[in-house]
């Protein structure tokens, strides 16, 4: 066992083991000395060094027998040094000291063990627990040893097994009488553990029904705030795409808007466009229907000019032709003078439609 109990402050046992520990013995002659080697030693010769090592010793006992219903087995474990005084009064021990303290103090601390033991006799430790038992083997064993000479920490444990309660009489058997006060206390503890156990077990049925139905509760809390939360979230989704469908929309009706604006502002181009080809195909019109007017009053003067001309021509024809007749000595006819008339009255009409003066000088002087 390596595992060694720490007890409260007032039961604590300091065993003061200390780990380089060593006896020089020194024989010189008749003489012999023995004495702890000091630091920093130096051997001589004549010297022998030992170690007085820390040493683990299971004592073997057999289980406490307190008739057919109960059995205590016991360990007792021992770990043990040496002292210097125990080496000067044994230099025999030496060199295995454990050995020797083994053998020579087994007996007597099986003895003081079992001496102590006596005390699961008494049926009051059933009830208080055998820790006391154990306590009081633990310092028995230290006490001993330490009056030895031998310094020492004992570690004890008892396990005590009982017959189990449906093969324990009523009344102890004849050859266990000295134990009845034992027997009794065992068959009330065991009826009291019993009922604690009876009543352990329906109040852990209880409290597993109570978690159970906190479980649930919980369980449906959960699944109410669940659904709480699925709601919430649904409506948050649905709040959510009528957002994006009212953004959607709203967008396409700006969209919409735009492209009605642009297709506007292109139709008012367009038509401004179509305004200016028309009025300048208008004005192209004007132009060439005033070019057009210009030529034709032109060829109308010209013509005019024309007929004038040729009119001229006859009506000189005819003076010169008068001329000559008169110069002939012929007579002028009426019917000569009636075509000069309407010669001369045509050429008046001419004058007063727009015959250039200078025509008008020249046509005056022919006459």
């Amino acid at each position: 066992m390596d595992d060694w109990p720490q007890q409260s402050t007032d039961e604590f046992w300091e065993a003061g083991f200390e780990g380089d520990r060593r006896v020089v013995i020194s024989r010189l002659g008749p003489y012999r000395k023995v004495f702890r080697m000091p630091p920093g030693y130096t051997r001589r010769f004549y010297q022998q060094t030992y170690e007085l090592g820390i040493e683990d010793w299971q004592i073997p006992l057999a289980p406490v027998d307190l008739g057919a219903f109960c059995k205590v087995d016991v360990a007792v474990q021992v770990r043990f040094q040496p002292t210097i005084r125990y080496v000067q009064q044994n230099l025999a021990c030496l060199p295995d000291t454990g050995s020797h303290i083994k053998s020579r103090y087994q007996e007597l601390l099986k003895d003081k063990i079992e001496q102590v033991l006596r005390q699961l006799e008494d049926a009051g430790w059933i009830s208080s627990g055998h820790t006391r038992v154990e306590r009081d083997v633990e310092a028995a064993v230290n006490e001993t040893l330490t009056m030895h000479s031998i310094q020492c920490r004992t570690r004890c444990e008892l396990q005590p097994t009982f017959a189990a309660l449906e093969d324990l009489a009523t009344e102890p058997p004849a050859a266990a009488l000295k134990y009845q006060d034992l027997y009794r206390e065992i068959l009330r503890r065991r009826r009291e553990l019993d009922d604690q156990r009876s009543r352990e077990r329906f109040e852990q049925a209880a409290r597993e029904q109570r978690l159970k139905l906190d479980h649930e509760e919980s369980l449906l809390a959960l699944f109410r705030r669940q659904e709480e939360l699925r709601k919430a979230r649904e409506l948050q989704e649905s709040e959510r795409l009528k957002a994006e469908i009212a953004a959607a929309e709203e967008r396409l009706s700006a969209q919409r808007q735009s492209e009605a604006r642009r297709r506007e502002q292109q139709i008012q181009h367009e038509s401004r466009l179509n305004l200016m080809e028309i009025d300048t195909e208008r004005k192209e019109k004007e132009k060439r229907f005033e070019a057009i007017s210009e030529v034709d009053h032109y060829l109308k003067k010209e013509i005019e000019l024309l007929v004038m001309e040729k009119q001229r021509m006859l009506l000189e024809q005819d003076i010169h032709n008068a001329k000559l007749a008169k110069a002939k000595g012929w007579l002028i006819t009426e019917k000569l003078f009636s075509s000069i008339g309407e010669t001369l009255h045509a050429l008046e009409g001419d004058k007063d439609k727009g015959v250039p003066p200078q025509e008008r000088s020249e046509s005056a002087d022919e006459k």
